[in-house]
């Protein structure tokens, strides 16, 4: 069961169980009357295909696209499972004589599996060819009570694959949003950063590394380095909740902005309550909190349980750090992979050798100061 405690204002989650789905099913059925909203009208499936800009628009959206669901999964599930057992899959409009042939094959496998997603396959989805009860328990050569046996299998089968779609979607959806708090950047790749990348990855996943320290100075890759750990986490399912604090004038602001991100459980007079698990803040560029170690301290502690990992150029002498991570220049070797990856993005550089070795020699190890001085030769 898939359900979710919420406000009395805010739309609820439906609660996706075996009368849910039967209730949607028959929907189907007696789709000619009046219209009855059913709960998993609510579904996240549903929302995802009305946001569809192809989507057309029409009175009962949300029915309709309901079914939608509904039937694709089950002709889904009964192509797999006919392909499974050696069958052929069905027409895409069958005639009546065509499925009594489709059912029969099904019926003569024996299998609960494949007869199951069949009965739901022509009881719900081929409604059009007014197919009985009678007419499908003879065409299987099946008993009534073996046919209703089929059925309640089926609904709960039908019913396990919904929940497990609707997680999904969500899962799909919870990534996006959380990918799209991330510091928007051009598409770049890390140089000589493997090592920093790989404890920087682990720090955020340990349970007992709650603050993590990126330290370094200015254009070294410290936000990028940052941004591609926490994506790699958000890619691998991690992370739950994320908040990128970007130069906070205080602990007021740095916390009022992550609670424009993670919500937090206000119980009355007393501190919020944040989630236990899943949760980064990311505060980046703490130079006005850098003097003021006491305030940055007392956020910290504010926060707690969710993990923190804190941006700025030099180190910072906090009490409940845990893990600290000193960005370094670049090597002679990354340096020249930056520049000759940069060279394969932008053909129209034709750097000469001397040229990438002066470009190299500025920048002293810089990545970002390299960029600059292979924009400056561009533009000579």
């Amino acid at each position: 069961m898939f359900q979710r405690d919420c406000a009395p204002f805010l739309r609820c989650d439906p609660v996706i169980d075996v009368g849910s789905v039967r209730q949607a099913l028959d929907s189907l059925l007696y789709s000619t009357r009046t219209h009855s909203t059913t709960s998993l009208e609510n579904l996240w499936l549903v929302d995802q295909a009305l946001l569809d800009p192809d989507h057309p628009p029409m009175g009962q959206g949300r029915a309709y696209e309901l079914a939608v669901v509904l039937t694709d999964l089950i002709a889904h599930q009964l192509a797999r499972h006919r392909r499974a057992s050696g069958l052929p899959l069905p027409p895409d409009s069958p005639s009546r004589a065509e499925a009594f042939v489709q059912i029969a094959l099904d019926g003569q496998t024996a299998n609960i599996e494949l007869m199951s997603w069949s009965w739901l396959y022509y009881r719900y989805v081929r409604v059009e060819l007014g197919i009985t009860l009678a007419e499908y328990e003879a065409a299987a050569a099946i008993e009534p009570r073996t046919r209703r046996r089929y059925r309640e299998h089926a609904l709960r089968r039908l019913t396990q694959q919904l929940i497990a779609r609707e997680r999904a979607a969500r899962r799909a959806l919870r990534k996006q949003r959380l990918l799209a708090r991330l510091p928007c950047a051009p598409p770049t790749r890390l140089f000589g950063r493997q090592r920093e990348l790989a404890t920087l990855t682990q720090a955020l996943s340990q349970p007992t590394a709650r603050i993590v320290q990126v330290n370094g100075a200015a254009g070294l890759g410290k936000t990028s380095l940052v941004r591609e750990a926490v994506r790699t986490q958000i890619e691998a399912d991690q992370l739950t909740q994320l908040a990128w604090v970007r130069s906070p004038d205080s602990a007021a602001d740095c916390l009022a902005q992550v609670r424009q991100s993670i919500t937090a459980f206000e119980p009355g007079d007393q501190p919020p309550v944040f989630p236990a698990q899943g949760g980064l803040i990311v505060v980046d560029d703490l130079s006005a909190l850098s003097d003021s170690l006491v305030e940055l301290e007392h956020f910290v502690a504010h926060v707690a349980p969710l993990h923190v990992c804190l941006i700025h150029p030099t180190p910072l002498l906090l009490n409940d750090l845990n893990v600290s991570l000193p960005l370094r220049p670049l090597s002679l070797a990354d340096a020249e992979a930056l520049i000759q990856w940069q060279m394969f993005l932008r053909p129209e550089l034709g750097l000469t050798a001397e040229r990438i070795a002066a470009a190299i020699q500025s920048g002293q190890g810089n990545p970002a100061a390299i960029l600059r001085n292979l924009q400056t030769e561009l533009d000579e």
